[in-house]
């Protein structure tokens, strides 16, 4: 949609390994809807029918204004733009509510893919249950049908873009947005570059459904809906009718309790939570859960670090940063948190190892070295403190902070010379009265 003229968000999910292509969801706005979620005491994650009237709900209709603010944040116009959310598919008598005043109302454009694709896709990202990955799925799509009825809307077959996105969108777009088919004319080239088979990573072409439990039916009868060009309001009313019903059997509570406390991702936000409220051992216990779940998940381990911190168990913190780092590479703040934990705990070594080894890597190198330098300095950690000047020197030897520091370690060690030197090289890039004002004292303690 992009490419055929509207606008996206300021600030978009980048790019990961798990998907190159990039997300295209709006940072500010899914952050934003989770907690709306939240507010009415669900879960992205949670597949249960959201409760009754919570549109209305006094605390929910107070947040309309924080949305639009978001919105006129993120867009220079309000006309003309492209949001993608799945959450917009529970979520949507909200956002019409904050779409109201906008030169056109909302138009929806459903993607329908093959549940267990989807399941598989939340297994990889997310490490979640396949059956549980196939009960959100028929959350949001019976949501998304409900909530769009009676709107400006489409649905477009997942497998049916990749094979002939021409034969695929141009029915759909000449029937609910004619004003964008000359943009897609036009973008033709671009469209075929994006739309690669090769993005696709799971594919399910049988329509049967052997992971999803009980709600095999109802999944199975909500996928040919979506699929049949003859399927009937009073279809779908009913599959939504006997979903409601899932909910109400006596396990069905209990089952979904332990789907979500097998989500890695449920435990990472409570831990998150849990840190922002003070209450670290227990924000530990979770991480380390979210951490057993998915081992492999760079946040995972630099949240842990950062709790491990707030409890003054540094050693360990150091530890969980250095993992951060190895999964997912080189990251500033992991860098920064990594090397405070270690001047911290005594091991300056490793902080000099790890910060020459990024040297280069970012432009805040060479200042966190000199902060970390006097850290050390005032710990007694001479050797360490100076191999930490050094490398904020050969970073940025122009920086005259960074001699003042180096001119306040040599004086603290003994070497009064060479700090009068390092003095005098800052007064060289930046006049200050108080490093005149040191280097007079200085002169005057050596005479």
């Amino acid at each position: 949609m992009n490419i055929c003229g509207w606008q996206l968000a300021a600030r978009i999910m980048p790019p990961s390994p798990g998907n190159p292509a990039g997300y295209w969801e709006p940072i500010e706005i899914v952050r934003f809807n989770d907690r709306l979620l939240k507010t009415i005491g669900s879960h992205w994650a949670d597949p249960r029918p959201l409760p009754e009237g919570w549109s209305e709900r006094p605390e929910v209709v107070a947040m309309h204004g924080e949305a639009r603010d978001i919105l006129e944040a993120e867009f220079p116009s309000l006309d003309g733009i492209v949001l993608k959310d799945p959450r917009f598919s529970r979520l949507l008598p909200f956002w019409e509510r904050v779409f109201e005043g906008c030169a056109a109302p909302p138009a929806c454009l459903i993607m329908s893919r093959h549940p267990f694709e989807v399941a598989q896709s939340l297994a990889l990202r997310e490490q979640m249950d396949l059956r549980h990955g196939m009960l959100l799925w028929l959350a949001y799509m019976l949501d998304a049908e409900g909530w769009s009825r009676g709107r400006r809307r489409a649905t477009v077959d997942y497998n049916a873009l990749l094979a002939d996105w021409r034969g695929s969108l141009e029915p759909t777009l000449d029937a609910v947005w004619p004003e964008a088919r000359p943009a897609m004319e036009a973008g033709a080239d671009e469209l075929d570059a994006f739309l690669d088979k090769g993005h696709r990573h799971f594919a399910e072409e049988a329509d049967d459904l052997p992971a999803a439990g009980p709600a095999a039916t109802l999944i199975g009868r909500t996928l040919d809906w979506f699929r049949r060009a003859d399927a009937t309001v009073a279809e779908i009313d009913a599959i939504r009718a006997d979903w409601l019903a899932y909910w109400e059997r006596p396990e069905a509570e209990a089952e979904c309790a332990a789907m979500m406390e097998a989500l890695p991702s449920h435990h990472f936000e409570i831990a998150t939570q849990l840190k922002a409220e003070g209450a670290l051992p227990e924000a530990l216990q979770e991480i380390d859960r979210a951490i057993e779940g998915a081992p492999g998940t760079t946040n995972y381990h630099a949240r842990r670090g950062e709790i491990l911190s707030g409890l003054e168990r540094f050693e360990e913190a150091a530890a969980a940063f250095e993992r951060a780092i190895e999964i997912g590479g080189f990251n500033p703040n992991q860098l920064r948190n990594l090397c405070e934990a270690c001047a911290e705990c005594g091991r300056g070594d490793r902080a000099v190892a790890a910060l020459r080894g990024a040297l280069g890597k970012a432009p805040n190198i060479p200042w966190l070295a000199s902060r970390l330098g006097a850290k050390l300095a005032d710990s007694g950690h001479t050797a360490e403190a100076q191999a930490m000047i050094e490398i904020a020197l050969e970073g940025d030897p122009e920086n005259d902070l960074h001699h003042e520091g180096h001119s306040k370690l040599l004086e603290k060690i003994g070497r009064r010379e060479e700090a009068i030197e390092a003095m005098r090289r800052a007064i060289a890039y930046a006049e200050k009265p108080r490093y005149k004002k040191r280097l007079k004292a200085l002169l005057a303690a050596r005479d």
